[in-house]
């Protein structure tokens, strides 16, 4: 499998209606940590594990929980 994209990164999410979000990945990208940043859910955080797997060469698929609405 080529290798993990988000392993050992951190990305921040700007929304048009002001809220904000960052995932952060482990190094090994078995997990994901997110954190409200702004909006009103602001300080809400959860680690979830991903299960990653190559669905093509160069393409991969994450799958884990979805913050709350």
């Amino acid at each position: 499998m080529s290798g993990l994209t988000c392993a050992g990164k951190t990305f921040v999410f700007r929304v048009d209606n002001g809220v904000a979000f960052r995932y952060t990945c482990t190094a090994d990208g078995t997990s994901l940590r997110y954190e409200t940043l702004q909006g009103p859910a602001k300080g809400t955080e959860e680690t979830v594990t991903l299960h990653t797997a190559e669905v093509a060469p160069a393409c991969s698929r994450s799958a884990g929980s979805e913050p709350p609405a």
